[in-house]
Order: structure tokens, then sequence, then C-alpha cells
């Protein structure tokens, strides 16, 4: 009954695990907006909930101009802990609207764009998020002339044309006073003879309140969403650009780092030609740092964040593209708050473990700001270190978990919980000891037998291991059954 009770709980486990993972977990990267014939293109679906794994529990598929959905076959990322993507062997099929969605979830989508490299002209950016009632203009840069009227569809449908003789470098289509119902939605250009494969593409988004509100009757007063942070209208929590965490998007995480706890890295260090898309009505963007259709330029003096929207106000300190002021013993955009050291608040005590078996450690830590994935270790008694499997932040506070697989007596000894930030250096020391399990030499031996018994003798010595043994188990099953027993005796 022991074992069936521990197989139970641990599918129980399993299934509330899986069903925690929710949109606000995941990243759409798209690497390729522009579509060349350069590079094969591809889509990349990340979860930061490092309990689910591979493409298990996430699924991408191609939307517009298709008139139904349908879903793309996807491989798992195997350098990545909870990833799924699809790389196209040629460009066939690579226009349009993509998504990623959390599979047996809601329906919630997280949208991303492609459009072809020979396109006459190009979007400003894949989409635009205005509030409600806010004026807006939807840019269109001309990368090619001809004598013809362009053509406007909104959602498949036409909306507008544009004479020949209005067209310029850069075309302009205002919207005033934006409303969800009768403005948001995928906005395509083109000449008026090209095939809708030549378009391109941008998506409005609008907030169904204005400025600072959400609800359903928009009354409730947003959180201040700091460095490009985004309102969500439906629950009031700030969406954060990749790059920036916490309840109002303050944390600065730094180059190269994205997901809603900063844990996920990109593969160059630094974000560059990836643009990251989130829920609504966060829209895509580029990382900290970048700017442009493809997110390839560099942010400019005295601007930093996604997109490059936000201006360095540095008191002291220089301006950093991807973290906005740096300041010794500072932190924030503007270093506003004075560093803290951190304190390791976790007990750790020390631990008595089978060798063979896989344990798992929690070390948590405080501080101003509070540390990132990968600033909270653990060192073994050999001096090398063991890197966090999975990390939660919550306000002031980050726990990292960590794995020992199979321990060995290698592993007892003298470890340490170690956080080191930008500015300081913490440690907290626990013993490990490990014990190797007993397991006898000798079988056990028939000394004697009745017509509803057996008599067995179990040589309890020789045994290798760790002692002291204080009793013995004996397995059996009857010829007709298939359920095994097990007698336990003292050790005499």
């Amino acid at each position: 009954m022991s074992h069936m009770s521990s197989v139970t709980l641990c599918l129980i486990g399993c299934l509330l695990t899986g069903s925690a993972l929710d949109i606000s977990d995941v990243s759409l990267i798209n690497p390729d907006p522009v579509v060349s014939s350069a590079n094969l293109p591809s889509l990349l679906c990340v979860s930061s909930d490092w309990t689910a794994s591979g493409t298990s529990s996430l699924s991408l598929g191609h939307e517009y101009p298709d008139v139904d959905a349908h879903v793309l076959s996807t491989e798992p990322d195997r350098s990545r802990h909870s990833a799924a993507k699809v790389t196209w062997i040629s460009r066939n099929h690579t226009f349009g609207a993509f998504y990623c969605q959390v599979k047996n979830s809601n329906g919630s989508k997280i949208y991303t764009y492609k459009m072809l490299h020979e396109a006459d002209f190009y979007p400003e950016s894949l989409t635009i998020t205005v509030n409600k009632g806010e004026d807006v203009k939807l840019s269109f840069t001309t990368k090619k002339y001809l004598q013809e009227d362009i053509v406007t569809f909104k959602n498949g449908g036409f909306e507008s044309s544009l004479p020949k003789e209005e067209i310029m470098d850069i075309i302009h289509f205002p919207i005033t006073n934006a409303k969800a119902q009768s403005h948001a939605g995928l906005y395509s250009v083109r000449y008026i003879s090209k095939a809708p494969f030549s378009s391109a593409i941008t998506r409005l988004i609008v907030r169904s309140c204005e400025a600072g509100l959400w609800g359903v009757n928009c009354m409730k007063p947003c959180l201040p969403c700091a460095n490009g942070g985004v309102c969500h209208d439906g629950t009031g929590e700030c969406i954060c650009p990749p790059g920036f965490k916490g309840p109002t998007c303050r944390t600065v995480c730094g180059e190269g780092r994205f997901g809603p706890s900063c844990k996920e890295r990109c593969v160059d260090g630094l974000c560059r030609s990836l643009v990251f898309c989130l829920r609504d009505p966060y829209g895509c963007s580029c990382a900290s740092g970048w700017k442009g259709l493809n997110c390839s330029e560099a942010c400019p003096s005295g601007y930093y964040g996604a997109d490059c929207k936000q201006k360095c106000v540095c008191e002291r300190g220089e301006c950093n593209r991807f973290r906005g002021c740096l300041c010794a013993g500072r932190h924030g955009a503007r270093c506003e708050t004075p560093d803290t050291r951190p304190v390791i608040t976790s007990s750790l005590r020390d631990i008595e473990l089978n060798s063979g078996v896989t344990h798992t450690i929690n070390c948590s830590a405080s501080g101003q700001p509070a540390p990132l994935h990968g600033e909270i270790t653990l060192v073994k008694p050999d001096k090398s270190t063991l890197y966090a499997v999975d990390t939660q932040t919550e306000n002031n506070q980050t726990t990292s978990t960590f794995s020992l697989e199979k321990t060995t007596r290698s592993s007892a000894g003298r470890w340490l919980c170690q956080v080191k930030t930008k500015s300081f250096q913490e440690e907290k020391e626990f013993m490990v000891n490990v014990k190797v399990p007993p397991q006898a030499q000798n079988q056990p031996v028939l000394s004697g037998r009745g017509p509803h018994h057996l008599i067995i003798l179990v040589n309890k010595d020789p045994f290798t291991g760790d002692g002291p043994i204080t009793s013995v188990k004996l397995v059996y099953r009857r010829d007709s059954k298939s359920t095994w027993r097990s007698v336990e005796g003292n050790r005499a």
C-alpha cells in the first residue's frame, strides 16, 4: 500500500505542476520578421516555467492569411528547459500571423508576424499598443515605388486606398480616438496589383481602458509600470519588457536576459536581432538595448530599454543602453535605490543522504535588488559550483532550487550556499553526510519447511556499505500469486 500511495501522490503532483503553466510565463521569439533567402526562417516559443519540458505544454500555429488556424509541427529546443521550435526548410508558408499557445489552456495566444523581404513596404514595428481614446499613426516605409495606388486591409477586409500621387517615403495612416472594437486588428498594405503575400503587416492593439486604468468598468488605477511596462487592462498587473521584471518592472535584469523572472538567456548574450512577443496588450518589441524592425540597431546615446524608448535621466553615473543609469552601490533605471547586502534566509540544516539518490535543496536570499537567477549557487566540497535548475522571485526574496543528482561519497563534506551580486557576496555553510546502503553478500538459505511455512536463514553478515544494521527484510511471493509481500525481523 505504501508503494501505491507514493505513486498516486507523484501523479497528482505532476498533474498539478503541468496545469500551473500560464501564458504569462511564455515568450514568443521571432528572429526574422522580414524573411529573406539568407537564412532558414524559424520561431521559438519559450516558457519560463521550468517544471514543464520540451513541446509537451506548448504549441505553435499559423493563422492569417489562412481562414482557419492550424497547428505547426514543432520540435523541442534542447538548449532550453521548456521550449518549442519550428524551422521552415524554405520560405513557403512563412508569411502572416503566427502564434504560441499553452496546450489545454483557455485559448490565450501570443502573436507574432512575418513578411517577405520583397515586400514593397515595411511597417515601423510589428505591433503598436495604445490606450482607449488615444490618437495613433500606423506608419510604413516605402521600399519600392510603382505607379499604382496603395490599398490597406484590416483583418483581411478592405479598409482604404491611397492614390499613387500621394505616396511618400513614409506613409502614415492616422487613427483618432482609438477603440478596441473598431480599430484594433491586423493591418496590411500593398500595391493594388500585388498579391497579398507582398504586403507589409502591423497589428494595432488597443487597451480597453484609458491610460492608467484597468478593470471591467475601467475604474481601477494601474500600478506605475516602469521601463516600458504595459498595464494589463483585465488584471491590472504590469507586463514587463524583456530585460526587466518585478511588480512594476523596476528590477533591471541587464543584457541578454528575458522572461518574467529573467532566468532565460539569449544565445549571443545580448539578444540582438530577436523580436520578443508577449501576451496582449504588450505585443512585440526588441529586447532591452535594441531597436528597429529586425532589432539589430543599438540604442543611441542617452536611451535604453526595449525599442530604445526610455530616456536616461542620470543624476549620477552613466547611461547604459541595457540597464539605464549605472551607479556604484545603487540600482534602478535612474539609480534611485541604494543597494543592500543580500541576506541568506534559508536555515540550511545538515543533511544525511543515501548514495545514488537525487536530492533537492532550496536556498533563499533577500536583498535590494533581489538576487537574479545564477547569482545564487551551491559550492561543493571540491570547490566546484552547482547551478540552480530553477529560480523564483517574490518581492525582494529569491529562491533557487538545486538538484543533487546521484549522490556519491565524494558529495559528502562542507557545502556553501553562495550569493554573488554586482556589489556583495554572502555565504552560509551546511554539511552533507552520504551513507552507502548496506547490501548482504550471501543469499538467503532454506533451512526447513512445513505444510504451511518455510524456514529461511538470512545471513546478515558479511555485508557491504554502512551500518549498523538494525533490521532485515525478506521479500517473497507465492507461486500462484503475482503480489510480493515482505516480513521484517530485528537484527539478532
